[in-house]
């Protein structure tokens, strides 16, 4: 059984003498494998109790870290960044203890403290606030005990708490309370299989859960995991905004309509703008209303407490000329409904972050929001007039397979973003033509890489401003990390988000085989998507490789003509090799597969046959 943490009254008492000893003896049971790593966590607590009064809803929330510096480092915890934000908590109330290696300790008072607007995305957030904490005397051997206590006045925003986390931590002990009489839908998930104490208990006012792990490994954030919340163990709550219950997904979206309805109010200006697009058909009228939002409304988040959660009206966003994800959504959504066309505001998250889970109803997942029209030409699409560089039939690539929580009154509902019939793939073609170099006989390759559908959306960004210049760094970036192209120089001839057209010119004097007679290695350019696609090191979660067709051909010198090779046939992608005279050819398609971590050795598998089959090889006659 794991003890629940009691909360007491908010008056700082330093930490016991008892309590540090123990901290200090945990230091002997740190693993060997950690010793390396800078900081640690000796132990991390979180309690969240939630509580209801009569008009809304509020939850508590403690956490108290105990980190031992190993080593010094000066970018890890020479001072700590703690933030909350305004529109869902009051303004934290912080202790910080540290204990040095002499003996002597040290309190960081709450005027110590600085406080200040997050800074992101070039922007200062007016909602976002960083509390930094400055730890004098930054050394080795030192703990620091850190507390932070919050009250959420918007409880709904608070989703799940990982046991894992940025430090390697001995312990770590996670409390859920909540009054009896209500129910409250929570579920512990643990895909990744650690070994974890857990309880719960009920008394006359008080229901518990409590989870408990030890010796638990830091995220491995350096790594880009699809889907992460379905593979690290924690705990998801839904905690109802109103009411004695946790809220289903139709009733947490229509309690969010009705907070943001006045926002979706037309105005005076917003009927002429629609009377102003003369289109008659579906498909034309919302392209013209995308069109407008996504070149006149700039993109700038003005997050002041409510509107961090809620848009500014729509007729504001009109005559101010800028807002949000939420606030150009908003806007898009009253001109199409002042033309008679229905659509659907839609929170998404952001890919490679973590998201709700289906089971779970909560608003604190999400970090953006699109519109979804149910009937566009005439199946659905999602919108995102965000993307400066899109159309209305790719606007949502990067959205693609997140979960969308589309809200329409008394249907509102969770879903996927599954691309449209024919959109969505990653589309590459390449030509490359193989000659002696005449001044110094070393082999070059000067070819085309031609990027296509979601390939060139996600290249496009990276080169909007490419000029076509012969030594451009984004275009030698893009071909050596996509493509282990290695290039002399460089040409930028066509880009949209919809094809990209890259020249270039290389040394593959390294691909020459001077075996026999001699002979070309055919393995550049590569696969789409280079080494951190096909990595064969080692990762968490499940593998999830992307839908991919990419054709190549190499026109080879005189007298090239022996083709040895390897066919691929698996269920993750095929390939195949041909040759018609002196040009050689080379298709690849890879399907959208989710492999899961307890079937690895199918993705191992794939990846050695997909590295034979690269290793194709013409031989001089």
């Amino acid at each position: 059984m794991i003890p629940a943490l009691v909360f007491a009254a908010c008056i700082y008492q330093p930490p016991a003498s008892k309590t540090v000893l123990i901290m200090q003896a945990k230091v002997d049971s740190i693993p060997e494998s950690w010793k390396d790593d800078p900081v640690l966590l000796l132990a991390d607590s979180v309690s969240i109790d939630f509580n209801r009064s009569q008009n809304t809803n509020s939850a508590a929330y403690r956490e108290c870290w105990w980190y031992y510096v190993n080593k010094r480092n000066p970018s890890l915890l020479d001072f700590i960044e703690i933030y909350d934000y305004e529109f869902v908590e009051t303004a934290p109330q912080m202790t910080v203890d540290v204990m040095y290696p002499d003996g002597t300790t040290k309190s960081i008072s709450p005027w110590e403290i600085q406080r200040f607007k997050s800074y992101d995305d070039r922007n200062y957030s007016s909602s976002k606030m960083k509390n930094l904490i400055s730890i004098p005397k930054y050394q080795e051997k030192m703990l620091m005990r850190v507390e932070v206590v919050r009250h959420y006045t918007r409880p709904a925003y608070l989703s799940v708490e990982y046991l894992r986390g940025e430090y390697h931590c001995l312990q770590k002990n996670i409390t859920l309370l909540w009054p009896s009489d209500i129910q409250l839908n929570c579920r512990i998930l643990n895909n990744e299989g650690l070994e974890i104490d857990t309880s719960r208990s009920k008394t006359d006012s008080k229901n518990a859960v409590m989870l408990q792990g030890e010796k638990l490994k830091k995220m491995p954030l350096d790594q880009r995991l699809r889907y992460p919340e379905q593979w690290f163990a924690g705990l998801h709550v839904s905690l109802p905004p109103v009411g004695k219950r946790s809220l289903s997904w139709q009733e947490l979206g229509d309690n969010y309509l009705e907070q943001i309805s006045p926002s979706l109010v037309s105005s005076p200006e917003i009927k002429k703008l629609a009377a102003s697009i003369s289109d008659t058909g579906r498909e034309a009228i919302v392209r013209k209303a995308f069109q407008f939002v996504q070149k006149n409304i700039r993109y700038l988040a003005d997050e002041e407490k409510m509107y961090a959660i809620v848009p500014r009206p729509a007729s504001e966003i009109l005559a101010k000329g800028y807002g949000d994800c939420k606030e150009m959504a908003a806007l898009l959504k009253v001109i199409l409904q002042e033309k008679g066309i229905p659509s659907h505001l839609a929170l998404v998250t952001s890919r490679w972050k973590f998201q709700v889970i289906d089971s779970v109803p909560v608003l604190g997942g999400f970090d953006h929001m699109i519109l979804y029209v149910p009937a566009f030409d005439p199946s659905p699409v999602f919108l995102d007039p965000t993307v400066d560089y899109g159309h209305v039939k790719n606007s949502y690539y990067h959205c693609m397979y997140q979960k969308a929580f589309i809200l329409e009154k008394g249907r509102s509902r969770l879903g996927e973003i599954i691309p449209r019939d024919g959109e969505g793939k990653s589309i590459v073609k390449t030509r490359s033509i193989i000659d002696r170099f005449k001044n110094n006989g070393f082999w070059e390759m000067q070819g085309t890489v031609v990027l296509q559908d979601n390939a060139a959306f996600l290249t496009y960004p990276m080169l909007k401003e490419a000029k076509g210049e012969e030594h451009n760094p984004a275009l030698i970036g893009l071909l050596k990390t996509m493509f282990t192209i290695d290039p002399i120089s460089v040409s930028c001839n066509q880009q949209c988000a919809d094809s990209v057209t890259i020249g270039f010119t290389c040394n593959i004097n390294k691909n020459y085989l001077k075996i026999d007679e001699g002979g070309f290695l055919l393995e550049v350019p590569s696969i789409f998507g280079g080494p951190s696609v096909f990595t064969t090191i080692k990762r968490e979660g499940p593998r999830v490789f992307e839908q991919l067709d990419q054709k190549d051909s190499w026109t080879l010198p005189e007298g090239f003509a022996e083709l040895e090779i390897t066919p691929l046939a698996h269920r993750i992608a095929s390939g195949a090799w041909g040759q018609d005279g002196r040009v050689v050819s080379r298709t690849f398609t890879l399907n959208r597969v989710i492999v899961p971590p307890s079937q690895s050795e199918e993705s191992t598998q794939f990846l050695r046959q997909k590295d034979n089959f690269l290793k194709a090889t013409v031989w001089q006659k």
